[in-house]
This record gives structure tokens, sequence and C-alpha cells, in this order.
């Protein structure tokens, strides 16, 4: 089961103008809440790319749930759930992008709701040294997806 609800009614605002909406997603027995910064997304812009995240998931290979994305034009950091069919499985692995990660900046310029599909990195099997990466197994063909009328995905 894989479920983002927002936990934030309204966005919490930093002194230095920050603002960001606060979630989690769960997925099996994981569990992560995050922050989504307002500065490059909209909070519609999130929900438009989980709804379509998981409903392209169903008729493609790979597929994203992004739960980050911030200061795209100097310092890039954006955080997403990568999904590959494999096996009749879905495979979810946790992938952390930008430039603390010695990318180039420009590389992430025209990082959107549509275009984020192209950013998937090629399927493999990392180390598990815990660092920036992890790998949950779902079952898709037992489950229903469904987007509740808060923006919250959820797969059954």
């Amino acid at each position: 089961m894989i479920t983002i609800k927002i936990t934030t009614q309204q966005p919490n605002k930093e002194d230095n103008g920050y603002t960001f909406h606060e979630g989690i997603i769960s997925i099996k027995n994981h569990q992560q809440e995050f922050n989504m910064p307002l500065t490059n997304w909209s909070l519609q812009d999130y929900k438009k790319q989980w709804t379509e995240g998981l409903t392209r998931i169903k008729k493609n290979n790979t597929s994203c749930l992004v739960i980050n994305v911030d200061d795209l034009k100097t310092d890039p950091f954006i955080i997403m759930y990568c999904m590959y069919k494999k096996n009749k499985n879905i495979h979810i692995q946790y992938h952390i992008f930008g430039v603390s990660k010695k990318e180039d900046p420009s590389k992430f310029a025209q990082f959107s709701p549509e275009s984020c599909y192209n950013f998937i990195p090629e399927y493999k099997i990392y180390p598990n040294d815990g660092c920036d990466y992890f790998e949950l197994i779902v079952d898709p063909y037992e489950k229903n997806c469904v987007i509740d009328e808060h923006g919250n995905a959820k797969i059954y």
C-alpha cells in the first residue's frame, strides 16, 4: 500500500520567507515525513505529479513520486521515489538529486511535474549502505489507485 498525505492545512513560513507544506509518504511498512518547498512547485504541482505518477506506472515501466523540489536555479535539491516494473512487481527506490551530489545545476533548470520522468535513473541495485537509497517492492496487481479530494494518493 502506498499513501501520500499532506499534513498541514496552510503552508509553514519561516522568518526568511521560505514556505513549505509538510507531508507523510507510506509505502508498506516504510514511513517518511517530508517537507514540500513551495519555491519552485506549488502544492497543486505536487498533487498533480503524484496523481500522474501513480497512474503512469500502470501503463509504463517507470514512474516516480516527487516529494521535494527546491532551489532549482542555484542549488537544486530533489527527492523522489522512482518506481520500476520488474517481474510483476513495482520496485520503489528512494533517490536524492542535486548539486550536493556533484551534479550540474543547469541539468535541473527545466525540472517540472511533466518532465520529472526524464530524470528517473536506470534501474540498478545499489549496495545497501543506508545512504540516499533503499528499495521497497509492492504488488500492483492486487491494488487500485485512488486520489482523494484532498490530493492524497493511495494504492489499496
